[in-house]
């Protein structure tokens, strides 16, 4: 991190496409990878993922090499029909993994854990132990337009807050586009328990576009700053933050913006 001269690379893949999308590192050091494949995508001769013939459909990922030298420690794929991906990755104090992005089919995580696809592509989160296996996972769409996350963190106490676009309805979250003919931005907050919603709110117009990209929490802050939310992205048109009215003065220009929410 001083120099910028690289320790280790690693390519992992196979036929057809395989994709690394997100990546974190836990309390441990050991980095963690999302993303979604086809083909074959094998870490090593002990960590191996089964190979998705069909190209039509993109399968959830998730795997954890070691910080050292980037040794596979660890893989688990879900999913079985349809296009999925994961955009988003982050770890809690506990090092607990949360993955979020896009989900194109139904997917058991086992263990008694799975989400429902509404339609088109859902967004949803999912919590995983540090050795992979399902803690919860939730769905947010409908059955109409497409729905996405792409940004999750933690707090200190393991809630979990993301953001991203959608187009429709969500309605565990309770939010409506305000029209169907753009993307509006959104942000959550669950519960670290049990990924109940804590809270959701929406922000756009019905003429531009606006997407959140990114949320980060300050966990280990203190004080009036203790696990403050920060989420920015780029909007078209108007976006009412708060008491803020940003405006682009029309549809076609873009500019970035940046929210501290509570």
């Amino acid at each position: 991190a001083t120099t910028g001269n690289v320790i280790w690379g690693k390519q992992f893949g196979g036929a057809s496409d395989q994709l690394c999308e997100s990546v974190a590192i836990d309390n441990n050091g050991d980095v963690i990878i999302a993303g979604a494949y086809t083909g074959t995508l094998n870490f090593s001769s002990t960590v191996t993922l089964p190979v998705v013939s069909d190209s039509t459909l993109g399968l959830l990922y998730v795997a954890k090499l070691s910080s050292a030298n980037g040794t596979p420690l660890a893989a688990a794929t879900w999913g079985t029909a349809g296009r999925s991906d994961a955009f988003a990755l982050t770890t809690d104090a506990s090092n607990n993994i949360v993955f979020g992005g896009s989900l194109g089919g139904n997917v058991d995580f086992g263990g008694g854990v799975s989400i429902t696809n509404a339609g088109l592509t859902d967004a949803f989160v999912a919590k995983l132990t540090t050795a992979l296996a399902p803690v919860w996972a939730k769905s947010f769409g409908d059955a109409n337009y497409d729905q996405t996350v792409k940004s999750v963190a933690t707090s200190s106490t393991g809630d979990v807050y993301f953001g991203g676009s959608f187009k429709g309805t969500m309605p565990s979250l309770g939010l409506t586009d305000s029209s169907n003919s753009a993307l509006d931005a959104y942000s959550a907050h669950l519960a670290a328990a049990d990924g109940s919603v804590v809270c959701a709110s929406s922000y756009g117009d019905a003429s531009g576009a606006q997407a959140i990209s990114f949320v980060t929490v300050a966990r280990t802050a203190t004080g009036a700053l203790a696990d403050s939310v920060m989420a920015g992205g780029a909007f078209s048109s108007q976006i009412q933050l708060g008491s803020s009215l940003l405006d682009t003065g029309s549809a076609s220009v873009s500019a970035s913006f940046i929210t501290r929410l509570k």
